[in-house]
């Protein structure tokens, strides 16, 4: 079970990247297969202390042509790399609008890039519909910046970032706890930094838009989650304690940048934004350049009230956030001890909340979401043992869209 922290508990976090792709078993598409049975015992009991076990190492990629993306979720601990290259994602225009500005046709509007060329061709409708993308918009090609333009490409599991989850296993209760690692769990070198201990997962997903271009989108995520402290970053809500951190709607817990406070064994979520990588370059996982920022989904404040303990919040918020044209966004998870506080309400708990009424939640603020019968290549009901894809949801669960986006 986790450990009661009734002080504010500050230690020195182990910086690193994420390497370790989803410590199940996989093939070489990149598809998880559980191992082994559901377990009661991950490095011991509760989310205090870590094993000694650590894995080996998988691989798993994926090219597409086109603007796709990848995924990679493999299961043998250590680290993990994937591959997805993509190409095409750029407009060019023949025959395009003459005179400074180009004239459009009848499916498109074109701008000064489109129209540079004026000298060479007529106007008129292939004129137009060929160039319908213009640097004073910030189209892509095929059309104008939409959410589906940028964030609508799917990647190997069939999933894109507009409408997408975040979901933690459950495969059998443990006191306060899911075991969400079906074997020992893996990854248990405490040399590793933290987010690379334990049972991960790591997905890819590769953007649309015009290369070069910076684009500014609006992000809203919903969720039902338990604390993590992070440090060396921002956080956005502040450093003081939440009004009402259980608030039905969902608090804030939005954090930019730093890394987790390697203390206890409560679990990470994070958005990673890449750039695609550089011509003649070495991609790195999931077709990755080089970071533009990352993102922390479940922060909570480091005051004298213990956050990081057995409970989950309410969490919602709304954020901006810059990524490039054809770059790659990636969602990461790392707990430690391969368990995860589960959905049980508010309020601290060490036994479990099965038959318990009125106290798990459905995700807050998102009264039409339905959680996916497919995650990651593999079925719900296989992951979610208790309560499958009826809410409330079993352990830990985010749900994340994409409403707005713009160029810089």
């Amino acid at each position: 079970m986790k450990r009661m922290l009734r002080t504010t508990v500050i230690a020195v976090p182990l910086v690193g990247a994420i390497g370790v792709a989803l410590n199940c078993s996989s093939t070489g598409s990149g598809t998880y297969v559980p191992t082994g049975s559901s377990s009661s015992s991950s490095s011991g009991g509760g989310d205090q202390g870590t094993g000694s076990s650590s894995g080996g190492s998988s691989s798993g990629g994926s090219s597409s042509s086109g603007g796709s993306s990848s995924g990679d979720m493999s299961s043998s601990g250590g680290s993990s790399s994937g591959d997805m290259s993509s190409s095409g994602g750029s407009s060019s225009s023949s025959g395009g609008s003459s005179g400074v500005g180009g004239s459009s046709g009848s499916s498109g509007s074109s701008g000064s890039s489109s129209g540079s060329s004026g000298s060479s061709g007529s106007s008129g409708s292939s004129g137009g519909s060929s160039g319908s993308s213009s640097s004073s918009s910030g189209g892509d090609a095929g059309g104008a910046v939409s959410v589906a333009t940028i964030f609508g490409n799917k990647n190997t599991y069939g999933e894109s970032v507009q409408n997408s989850f975040i979901l933690f296993p459950c495969y059998s209760q443990n006191q306060q706890d899911c075991i969400t690692f079906q074997g020992a769990c893996p990854n248990q070198n405490t040399a590793l930094p933290m987010e690379q201990q334990g049972f991960t997962t790591h997905e890819y997903f590769t953007l649309g838009g015009t290369p070069g271009t910076m684009y500014s989108a609006t992000f809203t995520v919903h969720g039902v989650s338990e604390a993590k402290y992070y440090m060396g970053g921002t956080r956005f809500a502040g450093n003081t304690d939440p009004t009402n951190p259980y608030a039905p709607a969902g608090i804030d817990t939005f954090y930019t940048g730093g890394t987790p406070v390697n203390v206890e064994n409560y679990n990470i979520y994070k958005i990673t934004v890449w750039n695609p990588p550089a011509p003649g370059a070495d991609a790195g996982p999931g077709g990755t350049g080089t970071e533009v920022q990352h993102y922390y989904l479940n922060s909570f404040p480091q005051t004298n009230t213990p956050y990081e303990y057995h409970e989950t919040f309410p969490i919602s918020w709304t954020h901006q956030i810059p990524v490039p044209g054809g770059g790659i966004i990636e969602y990461s998870t790392a707990d430690r001890n391969c368990r995860a506080v589960d959905n049980c309400g508010s309020g601290f708990r060490t036994t479990p909340c099965t038959g318990v009424a009125n106290s798990s939640i459905s995700i807050p603020s998102d009264p039409s979401v339905m959680i996916p019968a497919m995650y990651m290549g593999q079925p719900v009901s296989a992951l979610n043992l208790i309560s499958g894809t009826t809410q409330p949801y079993h352990s830990q669960a985010f749900h994340i869209t994409v409403t707005a986006v713009t160029p810089m």
